[in-house]
């Protein structure tokens, strides 16, 4: 978050929100036109460099991809029936237990969060082969060393980072993590302990319960903080914490300085190119984003009240416990809107100039 004067936040948002893939009740997802296939209770999204977009599916244990260009949804990984994977086979052919996280590397890899088998996945974009990055299996606290001699405890969210690194959020283990080009893990942030944040060295302070994660360009990892009610920085340089969003107690706010705002169980988070960072504020049915330059707090979707999505402005419209969320340049950015059974689309109208929220 940045510091500066008050932003001049529209509160009707600038958004139109449509929806890009699911009927709005649960289903079986088939490939095809993106806007007839069913999805089941999709929790997270992510983007490529083409735009193309990612869902983790989570009751049709699927990752599935709908094309930038043509709106066609194809399977990514998963068979549709909850499986242990199969490494060094064709992804597509491979079991999947609730992938809760997925994520796009800069080579179009992509990693899943598998949290039912306990382990983080890599489908590689050149084969469509399955091969593990870290994780046993087995149920227990992580060890640092080679990653996938550790066991996880229940891996939520995935982050690729442009240089090789994959960052996991052990929701079980109140820890993130980070698995280097090489393969090792090593603790980010988190103590193992579920408790209330202390800005200062990451692996000095509690977590409780982290959920989605986010990496920026300059390699700084954001994470959503479920039960502190918070998100949460790890600079890249210092490894240092701090509070971008959430005073750690649930409420609802909006148009306040981040820092003083109250979130309520934040589930997901994303940067864009200009340093804003979205949340999905998931109790709140809500999404808010924190202005790069002021720090400052808006809602951009969600009108509060759970329910079916109504296209149009987007803070006009209901959500249905949004948990994941994901931005493709400055202008559009993507939901995963569980409840609701769809992946909506966030769009900037075309006239508007990114920075996405602007400083007073």
């Amino acid at each position: 978050a940045g510091t500066g004067a008050v932003a001049a936040v529209p509160t009707a948002g600038p958004f139109t929100l449509t929806t890009l893939v699911g009927r709005g009740v649960g289903g079986t997802a088939v490939e095809g036109p993106a806007a007839a296939s069913f999805l089941r209770l999709p929790v997270a999204v992510a983007t490529d460099v083409a735009g193309n977009v990612y869902v983790a599916d989570r009751d049709n244990a699927r990752i599935e991809r709908v094309d930038a260009g043509t709106g066609l949804l194809t399977f990514v990984a998963g068979t549709g029936t909850p499986g242990a994977p199969t490494p060094g086979g064709p992804a597509t052919a491979s079991g999947l237990n609730i992938p809760l996280g997925v994520s796009v590397g800069p080579r179009g890899d992509v990693y899943i969060a598998d949290d039912g088998n306990r382990r983080v996945e890599k489908v590689d974009a050149a084969t469509g082969l399955l091969s593990v990055v870290a994780g046993t299996g087995a149920t227990a606290d992580p060890v640092p060393g080679t990653a996938t001699d550790s066991p996880l405890r229940s891996p939520f969210g995935v982050a690729a980072d442009a240089a090789g690194n994959v960052y996991v959020a052990d929701r079980g283990a109140h820890r993130v993590l980070k698995v280097d080009a090489a393969g090792r893990l090593s603790v980010v942030a988190g103590t193992g302990v579920a408790g209330a944040v202390t800005p200062g060295p990451a692996v000095a302070s509690p977590l409780n319960t982290p959920n989605g994660l986010a990496v920026d360009a300059a390699g700084n990892v954001f994470v959503a903080l479920r039960f502190n009610h918070q998100v949460a920085r790890v600079d890249a340089g210092t490894g240092v914490l701090s509070v971008v969003a959430g005073t750690g107690t649930a409420g609802v706010s909006t148009d306040v300085p981040a820092t003083t705002a109250r979130l309520n169980q934040p589930t997901g988070v994303a940067v864009d190119a200009r340093g804003n960072v979205f949340v999905a504020d998931r109790s709140n049915n809500r999404i808010v984003v924190v202005d790069h330059s002021s720090g400052h707090l808006s809602t951009v979707a969600g009108n509060g009240a759970q329910g079916a999505v109504t296209p149009g402005p987007a803070t006009s419209s209901r959500l249905a416990i949004p948990l994941g969320i994901a931005v493709a340049g400055t202008g559009t950015a993507f939901v995963a809107d569980q409840n609701n059974h769809q992946v909506q689309k966030l769009s900037l109208p075309p006239t508007t100039t990114p920075p996405l929220l602007t400083s007073a």
